[in-house]
C-alpha cells in the first residue's frame, strides 16, 4: 500500500515538474525519464526529499579565481536546446552570464545579491563580435540559489530557430576548476569548459576599459532613469535578428 502511495506520489510530482520539463519525471532536462529519475522520485516520496542544494555565489560578491556554479535549462519552454549550460562570474559590481556551445556573454550590472540589470550582449567566437545593447534583467533565485534566469525584454538572437525567449537553468554543480581533474571522453569538454571560464574572467577584469562595453552601461543607466516605460532597442549590422549556431 504505501509503494502504490508512493508512485502515486511520484506521478503527481512528474505532472508538477513539467513547468520545468515537457517530459514529466525528467529531471535533469534531457528529455528523457530514467529508471535512475524514477528510482530517485519513488526513494523521495517513501522517505521525504533530500535538502535543496544551490549555488554559495553571490552576484554582489567578488568570486574566487576558481570557484564557479554551472547551472542547466532552456531558453525557450517550447524549443530549443534543453540544457543549455550557464555560468555567471561577478566582481560585485558588474557580472557576465556566460552560455557553453553556443559561447554567449551577457553583461550586466549588478544591483543586490540575486538581482542584476542587462546592458549588453555579445557572441564570443574568432573574430570577436562588437557587443550588442540589449535591456533585461538577471536573477538569482534567494537561498539555497536553485535557479539561474536570465529575461531579456525582447527576444535578441534565436539559437537553432528557436528565440533566445527566457533562460531559466537550475543548480547543476558547484566546484573548483583548480582542483577538478576528468579523463577519457570526458577531458576534451571539460578543458573546453576550463579555457572558456578563464576568457571569461580576463574579460570581466578589463570590463571598464572596454569603450564600447562602457557606452553601452551609461545608456542603460540613463533609460532606466528616464520616466515612462522602457521598450529594449536592438542595435544590429542587418535588420534581421541574428541567429546564433551551435559549434561542433
Amino acid at each position: 500500500m504505501r509503494l502504490a502511495l508512493a508512485i502515486a506520489t511520484v506521478l503527481t510530482v512528474a505532472t508538477a515538474n513539467s513547468g520545468w520539463a515537457r517530459c514529466p519525471g525528467d529531471f535533469n532536462l534531457d528529455e528523457l525519464t530514467t529508471v535512475d529519475e524514477i528510482v530517485a522520485a519513488v526513494d523521495s516520496a517513501l522517505n521525504g526529499c533530500p535538502a535543496p542544494v544551490g549555488c554559495p555565489l553571490r552576484f554582489d560578491q567578488r568570486a574566487g579565481e576558481d570557484d564557479v556554479c554551472f547551472f542547466a535549462g532552456r531558453h525557450h519552454p517550447l524549443c530549443g536546446i534543453s540544457n543549455l549550460e550557464a555560468t555567471f562570474f561577478s566582481n560585485g559590481e558588474d557580472m557576465i552570464v556566460s552560455f557553453f556551445n553556443p559561447d554567449i556573454d551577457f553583461f550586466a550590472e549588478v544591483a543586490d545579491d540575486g538581482i542584476a540589470v542587462l546592458y549588453a550582449w555579445q557572441e564570443v567566437g574568432e573574430p570577436p563580435q562588437d557587443p550588442v545593447e540589449i535591456q533585461g534583467e538577471v536573477l538569482l533565485s534567494d537561498p539555497p540559489r536553485e535557479a539561474l534566469t536570465v529575461s531579456p525584454f525582447e527576444s535578441p538572437f534565436d539559437i537553432e530557430n528557436c528565440d533566445f525567449e527566457r533562460y531559466e537553468g537550475r543548480f547543476a554543480e558547484y566546484l573548483s576548476l583548480s582542483s577538478s581533474s576528468s579523463a577519457g571522453s570526458a577531458a576534451a569538454p571539460a578543458t573546453r569548459r576550463a579555457a572558456r571560464n578563464a576568457a571569461t574572467k580576463v574579460r570581466l577584469r578589463t570590463i571598464k576599459a572596454d569603450a564600447r562595453l562602457s557606452r553601452l552601461k551609461d545608456e542603460a543607466m540613463q533609460r532606466r532613469q528616464q520616466p515612462g516605460p522602457s521598450k529594449a532597442r536592438r542595435r544590429s549590422a542587418t535588420s534581421v535578428r541574428p541567429q546564433v549556431g551551435v559549434k561542433p
